[in-house]
This record gives C-alpha cells, sequence and structure tokens, in this order.
C-alpha cells in the first residue's frame, strides 16, 4: 500500500522528501503517534560538572591549536515569530551596531581563530526553503570575516505532514505539505562532511544552535571535558528559572542523559534544576558509528491548507537524542549569563529586548574583567576580540576607563 501510495504521488510531489525515508514514516505511523511518545522513568540529574577547571579550558585550547576542533551551526529556523520574513541568522540583534545572529557568530569564531591561531571547519545546517538566501546574504557580507572555503552548507531535509487517520497531506494541487524535519535530521545530511573532517584530523564537533548570541562555538571547556571524561558527547546546562521556563530538562534514565520537556515535570518540584542550554560537544567517531537513526518525535499542530487552518501531525527528530545513545554522556553547568539568551519569540523572556540586555549584561562583565574597573550603567556593544582576547589587548586594555564610544574595538 505504501508503496502504491507513493507512486501515485509521482516523483515531482516529493519535493525534497526521500521515498524511503517516507515509507519508513508511514510505517512508523502504525498504531498512531501516541504510541511513539511513551513515557520514560526517570529522575534529577545531579552528577553535572561545574564551568571553571583551567585544566579543561587547557586541554580544548590545545585540541583548538591543533585544528581538531569543528563546528556544526542548527540554522534552519525562521524568523516568523519574530515578524521577519527570513531565515533567523540574517535578523539584527545587537545593542549599538545591530549585527545579525550570523554576524555575532561568525566575527567571534573569527576572535578564536585569532587568539588560538587556528582556522575553525564550519557546517552550517539551513532549509530548502532558504538555503539560496542564505548563501547569498553571507557571501554579501564576505562571511564576516571567514574564508568562505572553511564553510559547507547542507540542507536539512523535509518531512510530510499527516491527518489524524495517518494519511499524508497533499495541497490542492496534489503536492505534498512537508516542513523540516527537526536539528537532529542534521546527522542524516552531514555524514559525508564529518567523514572528510576525519581523515584532516577533526576529533571533536560543537553543535550549537544559530538563535543564541551568547554561546561560544568551540567552548574549550566543553572540549577538555570530553577528552577528561572520555565521553562521547557533552552537554551544556544551565540553572532553570522557573518550573515553567520553556527549556528542555536534564534527566537521568538508569546511566543515560536525557531530556524532556519542561510540562512533563511536576511544577512543584525544584530537584529537576538543569535545563538544557542547546549546546553539544560531540566526539567525530561517536557520530561516524551510529549503528541507528535518532528517535522519531510526533509533534501535533495547525497549519495552512486551501486559505484554512488544519492540525496535522509531524515528525522531528532531535539533536538532544544523541544523550541517550550513549551511557557516556556528561552535563556541565555555567552561569546562564554567560552562555544562554535564546532568541524564540519578538517579546517576552526569551524575546528580543531579554537577550539585548543579556547582551550588554555579558559585554559589561566581560570589560570588567580586563580592564579591573566597575562599570557604571551604559549601553555598549563590544567587539568579538575581547570575548576571546589576546595577549595585546590585555595589555593595551588593563586599567583603562570605559570609553565615550558606545561601540568598543
Amino acid at each position: 500500500m505504501h508503496h502504491e501510495f507513493l507512486t501515485s504521488i509521482g516523483q515531482s510531489h516529493l519535493n525534497s522528501c526521500h521515498p524511503q525515508e517516507i515509507q519508513a514514516l508511514m510505517q512508523s505511523w502504525e498504531g498512531g503517534p501516541l504510541v511513539q511518545g511513551m513515557k520514560i522513568t526517570y529522575s534529577p540529574l545531579s552528577d553535572c560538572e561545574h564551568h571553571g577547571i583551567e585544566a579543561d579550558r587547557e586541554l580544548g585550547e590545545k585540541w583548538l591549536i591543533a585544528g581538531r576542533v569543528g563546528c556544526l551551526i542548527l540554522a534552519a529556523g525562521l524568523g516568523s515569530r519574530l515578524g521577519f520574513d527570513g531565515p533567523k541568522g540574517c535578523f539584527p540583534v545587537s545593542v549599538v551596531e545591530k549585527k545579525t545572529l550570523y554576524q555575532l557568530l561568525f566575527e567571534r569564531i573569527g576572535a578564536i581563530q585569532k587568539k588560538w591561531k587556528c582556522q575553525v571547519p564550519v557546517l552550517i545546517l539551513v532549509s530548502s526553503t532558504h538555503q539560496q538566501v542564505t548563501q547569498q546574504f553571507l557571501e554579501a557580507h564576505h562571511y564576516f570575516g571567514l574564508n568562505g572555503s572553511q564553510i559547507t552548507f547542507v540542507v536539512q531535509r523535509n518531512y510530510p505532514y499527516f491527518d489524524d487517520e495517518g494519511k499524508i497531506l497533499l495541497d490542492t494541487n496534489g503536492k505534498m505539505l512537508t516542513a523540516p524535519n527537526g536539528n537532529g535530521g542534521a546527522l542524516e545530511v552531514i555524514a559525508p562532511v564529518l567523514d572528510q573532517w576525519r581523515k584532516k584530523g577533526i576529533e571533536c564537533l560543537h553543535i550549537i544552535p544559530i538563535d543564541n548570541p551568547l554561546v561560544d562555538p568551540c567552548d574549550p571547556y566543553m572540549t577538555g571535558l570530553l577528552e577528561r571524561r572520555q565521553a562521547d558527547v557533552v552537554v551544556k546546562a544551565i540553572e532553570r528559572n522557573d518550573p515553567h521556563e520553556h527549556v528542555g530538562v536534564l534527566v537521568k534514565q538508569e546511566q543515560r542523559i536525557h531530556v524532556v520537556d519542561y510540562m512533563e515535570i511536576e511544577a512543584s518540584s525544584s530537584s529537576y534544576s538543569l535545563g538544557n542550554a542547546g549546546h553539544y560537544a560531540v566526539r567525530l567517531q561517536f557520530l561516524l558509528q551510529l549503528s541507528s537513526p535518532l528517535s522519531l518525535h510526533w509533534i501535533k499542530k495547525k497549519v495552512k491548507k486551501g486559505g484554512r487552518k488544519v492540525v496535522v501531525w509531524k515528525g522531528e527528530k532531535f539533536i538532544f537524542d544523541l544523550l541517550a545513545m550513549t551511557d557516556r554522556a556528561c552535563a556541565i553547568c555555567y552561569p546562564r549569563a554567560l552562555c544562554f539568551a535564546p532568541l524564540k519569540s519578538l517579546k517576552g523572556t526569551h524575546g528580543v529586548a531579554a537577550l539585548r540586555r543579556a547582551l550588554v549584561q555579558r559585554d559589561q562583565m566581560t570589560f570588567e574583567a580586563i580592564t579591573g574597573y566597575k562599570v557604571r550603567k551604559k549601553r555598549f556593544e563590544l567587539s568579538a576580540e575581547f570575548l576571546h582576547p589576546t595577549a595585546e589587548l590585555f595589555t593595551t586594555w588593563k586599567g583603562k576607563v570605559l570609553p565615550s564610544q558606545s561601540y568598543i574595538k
């Protein structure tokens, strides 16, 4: 039946879906999507490392200098919740210069390369809808100082929508309605690149989201911990602000770390205190040797079809499920002011204003740490070099007060 259905659609209507994957999706539906969302018995994650161990930082820096670290940017998200027509990475966010998420991230990678005299290869996961506009945007801005040869684009695959009866949803022209298959779908398209990187000596892959401008794309503490613990995966954790914060919760099931939705945790339980910051350091060999695909999650949502909204089911894969595929995963907890200010909406806890306040706070702490002087409240922005200062920058700025200009470089 599945083969007959795919044949009746016709190859021209498959979009970027792969027929074999569609067939697997249809088979996974059998029994309904709720069967797939099996509950697990878990406990709070308590054995969490803490940021700041200098031996880890030194080891991570050695890996950077030796060219053993690469980066995967999960950038397939759209800016629709921000009222922005385009890839979320092209949205301007910085306080003074109005730098985009891409610019902030690329300039930080540039600062890392300058400090440790290395080059970091970068993979960017984009959606099929915005692949061209993303490439044109970055090319037009000369990759914000990076070398175009170190950037590789990979396109996320699409999965079809299903109705409540498990039938694939078609539009009025008989074309399959589809959407990106979740950030975990990255693993289906990056394997050939990772194999090339492995041959060039890359051993650690940092997986980061584009929508968090506080992320350190090659965090040496995480790389060092990955090696010290001989782990397959290290996940960055933050303390949850409150039980209702929209952030995945890190838990333990037997000997493995899992991420569960915050709504699955009892509101009165304060013991589940660790949230997932969405940054992973992963051993490349582990990724290349995965024997099974990531789990499929069925998500219920509303989409437009023929001018009206209909309820559909969408199959997605999430990168955090890498944690559950190994008993050699560990977490490292950071102060959120150093690492976590995601942009999820126009307003609210994870909105634009909250993000900009976090950027100002981070820059203020950074300037004070370098100069040794307390900064009065002022709206200013630091260039990326301050986040990974060279010896020369320390010498130049130590003991200096905050200058009058709003952008400091």
